[in-house]
């Protein structure tokens, strides 16, 4: 039995799917096999050209507006960034992308794009490689903290997440973010 906290691995599957469909401009069917072609026949999210640090690449970028909490209509929006960097060759594409889903949680996907696309470089001949700034990360609503200090860097290394720092963060955070929507369950809902 799955509940609404902890989905099913099939409905993250899913939910992926369903994302790279909008932002791909195709249909979750055509998602699930291996399809090519040059243009998928329904309009996606809106994107535009854009240049990303170390990919030489076309590469386009947009945003998804989703609520911080689905649950609670009204809640506040939050900007959900991607980039989308093309496939090395135009003819016989496939229409579904390589999709990175950082870890972390907090890691900045499209800012590591040179990283992704020289790792993946064999595999981006026919696909096309998409990113995304997962909630609360990158340019999507970042929520940053400033644990460290670099007047003590040897502090910094003993106590990697000092509780005193951490607890500091969650109190100013907590002013404008609803910290509980900033885990898994509801980034597979972004998607």
């Amino acid at each position: 039995m799955t509940d609404k906290n902890n989905p099913s691995p099939v409905l993250h599957i899913i939910t992926v799917l369903a994302f790279v469909a909008r932002i791909a401009g195709g249909s979750s069917i055509a998602l699930l096999g291996p399809q090519t072609g040059a243009s998928a026949a329904t309009p996606g999210l809106p994107t535009s050209p854009c240049q990303l640090e170390g990919v030489t690449r076309p590469a386009r970028c947009g945003m998804l507006s989703v609520q911080e909490n689905p649950e609670r209509p009204g809640s506040r929006r939050l900007a959900i960034r991607f980039a989308v960097i093309s496939a090395s060759s135009s003819g016989n594409k496939h229409l579904d992308p390589l999709v990175v889903l950082t870890g972390g949680p907090g890691e900045k996907a499209i800012e590591s794009a040179s990283v992704y696309v020289g790792w993946l470089a064999p595999l981006l001949s026919d696909r096309d490689l998409l990113l995304v700034d997962q909630r609360g990360t990158g340019q999507s609503a970042p929520l940053d903290c400033h644990l460290f200090s670099s007047a003590d860097p040897a502090a910094s290394v003993r106590d990697f997440f000092p509780p005193v720092a951490v607890a500091r963060c969650a109190r100013e955070l907590e002013k404008t973010a609803d910290l509980t929507r900033y885990i898994s369950p509801y980034f597979a809902g972004d998607l």
